[in-house]
């Protein structure tokens, strides 16, 4: 059987049978389970979240009085559909993040909410011998960061330091972009020869 034919009885013969069950199976769940279940496990899981940030950051609450505040523009994280936190203290605000077996901390300035960056990309512009850019895997290396470094965070974030710390990490971004670019590039001029 020649490859025109295989496609073309995939395209015509068996895709469209699979799109119709695929858009009932879909409409069946969400009847059934969808429109009360996962705004229940949303929540609990969101709950676990907040406990857990209680637990790791203590400190942000006990030692300088941190608030739990309400997500506001999460922009394309609302689309993982992940428990999402965001704790406001001392001018800054940290918005940690549950998604799959990955926990983030971003962090961004009460006057400029909308500029989020990776606590340790912030840490690395300011001390680059001491903390390297994505070395928080788990809340606990968040933790231990953020309780040793967090004048330095909210320094950088001052408004006269934040203009240069911003400008270095845009050039660390470009930098990371051009690399990724770069390896998509081989990969796809790889597979070309295949």
């Amino acid at each position: 059987m020649s490859r025109q034919v295989r496609r073309f009885i995939f395209e015509v013969v068996i895709k469209p049978p699979l799109t119709v069950i695929g858009s009932v199976v879909i409409s069946l769940y969400w009847v059934l389970y969808g429109w009360w279940g996962e705004r229940r496990f949303t929540a609990k899981e969101q709950g676990k979240l907040v406990q857990e940030i209680q637990e790791q950051f203590w400190f942000l609450f006990g030692e300088r009085n941190g608030q739990i505040v309400a997500n506001k523009d999460t922009g394309h994280l609302s689309k993982l559909k992940s428990p999402i936190v965001t704790v406001a203290v001392d001018g800054l605000l940290f918005r940690f993040i549950h998604w799959r077996d990955d926990r983030q901390v971003h962090v961004a300035s009460e006057r400029l909410p909308s500029e989020w960056h990776e606590l340790s990309a912030i840490l690395n512009v300011m001390e680059p011998d001491k903390v390297l850019r994505h070395s928080v895997v788990s809340f606990q290396d968040a933790a231990r960061l953020m309780r040793d470094h967090f004048d330095l965070v909210k320094g950088a974030f001052s408004p006269d330091r934040y203009p240069q710390v911003k400008e270095q990490l845009e050039h660390a971004y470009r930098y990371e972009m051009g690399v990724t670019r770069q390896v998509q590039n081989e990969i796809n001029r790889g597979l070309g020869t295949l």
